[in-house]
């Protein structure tokens, strides 16, 4: 599982809470997985912090860019 963990600033709980809403969205709207969007197994708010859980796939993008000279 990969975990993303967002601190509990207001600007980026409402690009937290933004993301989540779509990517929920494209889940239930693609049920048989046909688009390649990942999945998001669960969330949790934690002392104001919102942690999301996803399918775990490769490395994650700043690894992606890097090893791609950015």
């Amino acid at each position: 599982m990969a975990i993303k963990i967002i601190r509990n600033k207001k600007k980026f709980q409402y690009q937290a809470g933004m993301e989540l809403k779509i990517v929920k969205y494209q889940n239930q709207h693609d049920p048989h997985d046909q688009n390649n969007v990942i999945r998001v197994k669960d969330y949790v708010v934690f002392r104001e912090h919102l942690i999301i859980s996803f399918e775990l796939l490769s490395i994650n993008m700043y690894e992606f860019i890097k090893n791609n000279n950015f």
